[in-house]
């Protein structure tokens, strides 16, 4: 190898970050900030609908609004929380709990079941549009 060719490529392998690589790393973070944004926002107006099977009635609560709430049907018993705009099953004495590992729910559309109990919590925004999770063309 030539001493200008070894002299070319110690140059083009430099080691040190430049501002070019300071601002496309920032780039990347904003990118990815912009993306989760709308999942840690809860939409204005969002409140969850508790439905019972059978004939009880069904009873909604804001999202804007922390608390806890506990329900009980068909002899489960479920805590629920509504806490910084998202709702989430803390505790169930139902014998699977998948309502538990459902996690936060917070987007217009999104479920929490718990079948044993006959439960479903469900988000309602009073925004409209916005919720596409794929457009087909």
């Amino acid at each position: 190898m030539k001493k200008e060719q070894m002299i070319l490529f110690s140059r083009s392998m430099r080691t040190r970050a430049t501002w070019c690589d300071a601002l496309l790393a920032l780039l990347c973070i904003c990118a990815a900030v912009l993306c989760l944004l709308p999942q840690w926002i809860a939409p204005r107006g969002a409140s969850i609908t508790v439905a019972y099977a059978g004939a009880r009635a069904n009873e909604v609560f804001s999202l804007s609004e922390n608390r806890e709430i506990f329900l009980e049907h068909n002899g489960y018993h479920l805590t629920l929380i509504i806490e910084n705009g998202t709702a989430f099953v803390r505790e169930s004495d139902c014998p699977d709990r998948v309502c538990q590992s459902r996690g936060e729910i917070a987007r217009n559309g999104d479920t929490i079941v718990c079948a044993p109990a006959g439960i479903s919590v469900t988000v309602h925004s009073e925004e409209k549009g916005g919720d596409a999770d794929a457009i087909a063309g």
